[in-house]
């Protein structure tokens, strides 16, 4: 047998031999058991990866405000799985979230009119609407919207009783609505309250007593601007556009928070 020969005749074995340990294998992996995923531990509050979870920085107990902030919510945010707005009702006392692209008519409707009872004094003005001379705020960045730490709800408030011919040195205005129409609606209804329905609730109870009303736009940026562009021509003449500093503009959303909270906190 020539050196080929013996050559060929090893080529054929090796092959042989390969293609017999090649079959092996994958029948060896298809016996093989089924391969596990280890399951992620969620949050039981908030849905999310334990590794992930905000839960753990949030206080304990919703901290009183001078103000009250009303977060008003794009329908959308609310299938997001990372919407945040949750956070701010646990976060704040006199917080509300109401999800609409414009302020519904309901919540308008809880605003007295910058003309409303203008002969009136604090004590006697209408107890079921806020009265017209507590400050309203929208947060959103318009080119002639003021910085949010340059406003003063006090001074603002002032103005306003003057213009309405209110004695300044007066009962404080910050008559609380009333919440019983809200209520008594709940009570006698056979079916559960509806989301739209505890929402406005809230928000009466977010209003009740507060010095100023900063309402804030949760969605895109796309999404606000169109949001803002609605409900401006709808909320009272007195409302003030805001926004937060420039320098903290475009900060991550935890460090907005804390510029609104801080805000919140102010006694005007």
């Amino acid at each position: 047998m020539s050196d080929s020969d013996t050559l060929e005749s090893l080529w054929q074995q090796l092959c042989v031999q390969s293609t017999a340990a090649t079959i092996g294998s994958v029948a060896s992996d298809d016996v093989s058991p089924p391969e596990t995923r280890t399951t992620r531990v969620r949050c039981d509050t908030c849905g999310r990866p334990t590794i992930a979870c905000p839960c753990v920085h949030l206080p304990p107990t919703p901290r009183d405000t001078h103000g009250a902030l009303i977060v008003l919510t794009h329908p959308n945010e609310r299938r997001r799985s990372l919407a945040t707005g949750w956070m701010l009702p646990v976060t704040y006392e006199r917080c509300a979230v109401i999800t609409k692209r414009t302020p519904p008519k309901e919540f308008l409707a809880m605003f007295a009119n910058d003309g409303d009872d203008a002969s009136s004094s604090p004590s006697v003005s209408n107890e079921t609407k806020l009265p017209p001379d507590v400050p309203i705020y929208l947060l959103y960045p318009a080119t002639h919207a003021e910085a949010v730490i340059d406003v003063c709800p006090r001074v603002d408030r002032e103005t306003y009783r003057k213009r309405l011919g209110w004695n300044a040195s007066g009962a404080s205005a910050t008559i609380p609505p009333d919440e019983k129409k809200y209520e008594t609606q709940t009570l006698t209804s056979p079916l559960p309250p509806t989301r739209k329905e505890n929402e406005l609730r809230d928000a009466f109870r977010a209003m009740r007593g507060a010095k100023y009303v900063l309402i804030a736009l949760d969605s895109t940026w796309r999404q606000a601007r169109e949001m803002a562009t609605a409900s401006v021509p709808l909320l009272p003449k007195r409302t003030k556009l805001v926004k937060l500093p420039a320098a903290n503009a475009r900060a991550p959303g935890l460090r907005r928070g804390e510029e609104i909270g801080n805000y919140l906190f102010r006694g005007g």
